[in-house]
């Protein structure tokens, strides 16, 4: 069956798309048996027995089985919903097997019988859909009574959660499918392969390349740390003469624009939410280094996983220092690594939570680049100057009238103090950290088993 991207192109991916993956959903043949297909998708389990599919703007953690529409409107679509579409079906096969009994024609001997459904949708992608839709059902239970049940009942029924997993849906058997079909397309030479297919597939080989990832060991980890001014806590270079040269707009437009990496800030192009005729940049606030916001503040299991990811943070900055033949000093990187993670709640701590998120229109502010600047100063922070360092790639000039619409001024009036309170060594080893933590999983078997260890 194919598949389509539910990504558009522009200057960024859809706000929080992952960049490592791709949610691709099934293109059937026939507008009936798109909506069927897409409605089909009403199986879930998690571990509280619900089913949904979200929808929700940028800012926030995107877990797995979540998507996020580019238009930014928030929504839920549970199983019930595909419940109304067989609810529908169902009136429709009542009126087709009336309307069987057809008109009779005088024109001749016999009867000739004419449907009168020929606008329904009978392809192989159609028939299936819904076959898949009326085996989702169950139908001993009666719609006004539980009609979740009598719409999701058979999928429930059908499945259980893997042992490996803590949730269970369509989108896991979809993306479980479509992995085994991206392995084969991959694994296929072809001469007459399109520049960007090519790269991909050079892309993939690289990565199934075992020996020479080990082989290469740190060493993209290292240039990657010197493409962004050094990581401080394991480099022995970095002195006042390096910190008075230090510019946060510039890095910050580095991890952006170059590394796709959003810190502090996440600044993005595009459709304006109040006018689709047009494309502006948005100003929102960034995705954390743990799933949510809850992980920095709540005991229990949060304060065990907190512990985790600072060893985590440690253990990477202690290799990086052995790898760079330098003296190990456990006691520094473990008080620069604490005053990281303290940095880290305070940002957490400024963000909104998701339910303070959830009306796009309260959260959309229309403003100049030059009524950002006067309204949040963010420490200082020159915006047009990181604003431009991100879009120099394209060559735009932006000017002082040109637009914006912030999505977190609550954020970005708490972070003016934020950045107050720590110093640019520990910015530093703040921004270059959540560049590495997530390329850890590129790099040789001990970087992936430090992180294996924290998400254990």
């Amino acid at each position: 069956m194919p598949f389509q991207s539910d990504t558009k192109p522009g200057f960024r991916y859809p706000p929080g798309t992952p960049t490592d993956s791709f949610l691709y959903t099934p293109a059937l043949s026939g507008c009936s048996a798109g909506v069927f297909e897409i409605l089909a998708r009403c199986g879930g389990k998690n571990g509280s027995g619900t089913s949904t599919i979200h929808t929700q703007r940028a800012g926030s953690q995107e877990e797995y089985g979540q998507i996020r529409k580019p238009n930014g409107y928030h929504g839920e679509i549970n199983c019930a919903l595909a419940g109304l579409v067989v609810l529908y079906t169902s009136v429709v096969k009542e009126q087709s097997q009336n309307n069987r009994s057809v008109s009779r024609s005088s024109t001749g001997e016999g009867q000739l019988f004419r449907s009168t459904l020929n606008n329904v949708c009978t392809t192989a992608d159609c028939v299936t859909a819904a076959a898949r839709l009326l085996q989702n059902m169950d139908k001993s239970v009666k719609p006004c009574d539980n009609f979740y049940q009598y719409a999701c009942g058979g999928w429930l029924e059908r499945h259980v959660i893997p042992e490996t997993s803590s949730r269970h849906s369509v989108f896991d058997i979809l993306r479980d499918k479509l992995e085994i079909v991206l392995k084969g397309v991959l694994e296929m030479e072809n001469e007459r392969d399109r520049d960007a297919i090519r790269k991909a597939k050079i892309l993939y080989t690289s990565c199934m390349n075992e020996s020479l990832i080990e082989q290469r060991d740190s060493q993209p980890l290292l240039k990657l740390i010197e493409s962004i001014g050094d990581w401080p806590v394991a480099s022995d270079n970095w002195n006042t003469t390096t910190e008075e040269a230090w510019s946060l707009e510039d890095t910050l437009a580095t991890l952006t624009a170059r590394f796709h990496k959003k810190v502090l800030l996440d600044m993005y192009v595009w459709t304006d939410d109040r006018d689709s005729r047009r494309h502006i940049i948005y100003i929102d606030q960034p995705g954390l280094g743990m799933p949510s916001r809850d992980y920095y503040f709540n005991d229990g299991n949060y304060k065990k996983v907190r512990e985790a990811y600072l060893h985590f943070m440690v253990s990477i900055a202690k290799i990086t220092r052995e790898d760079r033949n330098l003296t190990q000093d456990d006691d520094r990187v473990w008080e620069e690594m604490m005053q990281v993670l303290e940095l880290e709640t305070d940002i957490a701590n400024a963000t909104s939570p998701a339910e303070e998120r959830q009306d796009v229109t309260v959260l959309y502010n229309k403003m100049t680049l030059g009524e950002l600047q006067s309204t949040f100063s963010f420490n200082g922070f020159n915006w047009t100057r990181f604003i431009q360092g991100v879009l120099s790639s394209v060559s735009i000039e932006v000017r002082l009238e040109e637009e914006v619409v912030v999505y977190s001024s609550p954020y970005l009036e708490k972070m003016n103090d934020v950045l107050s309170r720590h110093s640019v060594r520990t910015m530093q080893n703040y921004l270059t950290w959540q560049l590495i933590t997530d390329r850890v999983n590129s790099l040789s078997r001990r970087f992936k088993e430090a992180r294996a260890r924290y998400r254990k």
